[in-house]
């Protein structure tokens, strides 16, 4: 039984890992796309890139913060570390809103963290 629950909690690392490299990607995908629209506009379009470049950063720093976080609860979760169930349950929560995806990673995430609240005692700080 150990050994199986053992896998999930390798399973939902990876699958946090992974989501947090899409996250960043994307982040990566869409300034450049950004960069590219700002810097190939024409003297009409001078207007409207101050709230264009606002908006990217509004919608980008969130973006690559969230892929960070997941990233690194994900290594954490793995390795044990207490303040990564934490994470993990915030973020599963979070990822619940994203459908389909998100909704299934965060169903998943959440049932391992129910099944392993047993080994919390056990997790190091």
């Amino acid at each position: 039984m150990k050994q199986n629950i053992d896998k999930h909690i390798a399973t939902v690392s990876l699958i946090f890992i992974v989501l947090g490299i899409i996250y960043l990607l994307a982040t990566a995908g869409l300034g450049i796309v950004g960069m590219i629209a700002a810097r190939h506009h024409g003297q009409t379009v001078e207007i409207a890139l101050l709230p264009a470049v606002l908006t990217g950063l509004i919608i980008l720093l969130p973006l690559g913060l969230f892929g960070t976080l997941h990233i690194l609860a994900g290594r954490a979760f793995r390795k044990g570390k207490a303040w990564a169930r934490i994470c993990i349950w915030i973020l599963a929560a979070i990822n619940l809103g994203n459908v389909p995806i998100g909704t299934a990673t965060g169903i998943y995430a959440i049932w391992v963290l129910v099944k392993t609240r047993d080994n919390v005692k056990k997790m190091r700080p």
